[in-house]
């Protein structure tokens, strides 16, 4: 029996042969490198997903029940299958803007300062306190740009008299409009009314720019096809994930899997987008697609997407020139989370969107297709449910084969998975404390998904607490009730099944 097991182990052995051989070895950013290893692990994802269809879904007995039930799983990890697909995808290729923004900013700055662009700094803001606000307009106000070149725009969507006085005295423009009509979209394209600038810089209340922000943006400008330059989020406070379970040490913030890696990659391939705040867009670009739009509660996808139908390009530095808050408490998270899940679904709905949308190519409409937001809750709240549902009713969830199977096919495709997000990934990903917060955020954001679909529009914009404007950390009754109801259902599943009497 042990030598049955060992002989299973081989193409494990062999999958952890090459990548500590030869891929952990390799230059991560480098195309070449990417494209093989990510082409790897779907070899071996491929290998798995034939033995779990032909020995485990296909000799199931059509007896009823467990049959739809062993099919309807089998389905779910498609759909995971598909979004792992799309992941190595964008993951085989890495920009690496710096070195042209080098190059670029030389030229820049070789030109008479009366060449250089003007600039409209935009910060908008409804009811943020003076402690987020202050941070923000004082270091956009100290941006390293000639001063008769670029403007600070503080949009007012609260009309608050202290801000306006605060605003004189900085030398920053207040503005407000008589509503609050579209909400942040709205605010931008009143801001776009009273301003001229050549570009327009977008900083959230609470992301303060570094000096150089404008010196490292603008020169892409000089292409006459870049609509818009997008630069990573980081954040200065700890997020409610960290802060609960106290690992900021050894677990970065949960938005750096996305701003240091995977937009660089989507950037590769041409499908960057914008995150709102800490961007830069062109100003006859926004005129072209006929100002911000309205459309979804997130305007800066919708953004993208309206200049990519137009014939503009993005493009994503990833270099760290601002400085945010992230969501400090639960609520702000959840709050945050639900609006761009919402925001991305809501593209399937509207004409600029990566269905509808024209001008657009077969690959940009599937990198815009929010495929994630559709389908990783969906997937997390069926993996949930599995152990509680056999344990209680006996339904199993595939046809067993043995351990032996397992350890021959499902083992090498885990381990694939995580030395791939070691290397490609490193420090932004950590197996365990990822899932964890995934299967946490599915019984709040499956909910968010499954309403969109029915009723994409009707909920408005929330903005997201900051500062002293956030609640203390609250406790979760809901997330905590559904997460205790399972552990229980799973535990008392076990028990009854190792007491048979029971």
């Amino acid at each position: 029996m042990v030598q049955h097991y060992l002989e299973a182990l081989g193409p494990a052995l062999l999958v952890a042969a090459f990548f500590l051989i030869f891929v952990l070895n390799w230059p991560r950013r480098r195309t070449w490198t990417r494209a093989i290893a990510c082409a790897f692990v779907l070899a071996v994802a491929l290998r798995y997903l034939w033995w779990r269809f032909d020995a485990t879904v296909l000799p199931y007995p059509h007896d009823g029940l467990t049959f739809y039930w062993v099919w309807f799983l089998f389905i779910i990890e498609l759909l995971a299958f598909t979004e792992i697909v799309i992941f190595l995808l964008t993951m085989s290729r890495y920009a690496d803007r710096s070195v042209e923004a080098d190059r670029l900013q030389a030229a820049f700055a070789a030109r008479p300062q009366d060449e250089w662009p003007t600039v409209d700094v935009f910060i908008p803001t409804y009811d943020e306190p003076i402690d987020v606000l202050e941070r923000t307009i004082v270091g956009a106000l100290a941006l390293d740009y000639p001063k008769d070149k670029f403007k600070v725009y503080v949009l007012d969507d609260k009309r608050r008299d202290w801000l306006k006085k605060y605003c004189e005295v900085k030398g920053a423009v207040h503005v407000t409009r008589p509503d609050n009509l579209h909400a942040k979209a709205g605010n931008l394209n009143h801001g776009l009314k009273v301003s001229n600038g050549e570009l327009v810089a977008i900083f959230d209340a609470d992301f303060v720019p570094y000096r150089q922000f404008l010196r490292r943006t603008a020169p892409f400008f000089r292409e006459p096809d870049i609509g818009l330059v997008q630069t990573p989020q980081h954040f200065f406070n700890k997020d409610p994930v960290q802060s609960n379970l106290g690992i900021e040490r050894v677990w970065p913030d949960e938005q750096r899997l996305f701003f240091d890696e995977m937009a660089a990659s989507r950037d590769a391939w041409d499908v960057s987008f914008c995150c709102g705040s800490c961007s830069i867009m062109r100003r006859q670009a926004v005129e072209a697609i006929g100002g911000i739009p309205t459309e979804s509660i997130t305007e800066d996808l919708l953004t993208t997407l309206a200049m990519l139908n137009k014939g503009y390009k993005t493009r994503y530095l990833n270099e760290r020139l601002s400085m945010g808050l992230a969501a400090e408490n639960l609520r702000g998270y959840f709050i945050q989370r639900s609006r761009w899940c919402r925001g991305g679904i809501q593209t399937l709905f509207v004409r600029n969107g990566p269905i509808r949308g024209p001008g657009l190519n077969l690959f940009q409409r599937l990198m815009f297709i929010p495929l994630s937001w559709l389908i990783q809750y969906v997937v997390r709240f069926s993996i949930l449910i599995v152990p509680p549902i056999y344990l209680w009713t006996g339904i199993a969830p595939l046809y067993f084969t043995s351990i032996s199977d397992i350890i021959y096919y499902q083992l090498p495709v885990l381990l694939a998975y995580f030395f791939l997000m070691l290397w490609i990934t490193p420090t932004r990903y950590l197996p365990i404390v990822s899932n964890a917060v995934g299967a946490f955020s599915t019984f709040r954001l499956l909910p968010t998904v499954i309403a969109t679909l029915i009723r994409p529009f009707g909920t408005p914009f929330k903005v997201t607490p900051k500062g002293s404007g956030a609640e203390q950390n609250d406790f979760d009754a809901y997330t905590f009730t559904c997460i205790a109801t399972l552990i229980a259902l799973t535990a008392l599943g076990v028990i009854i099944n190792l007491v048979p009497e029971w």
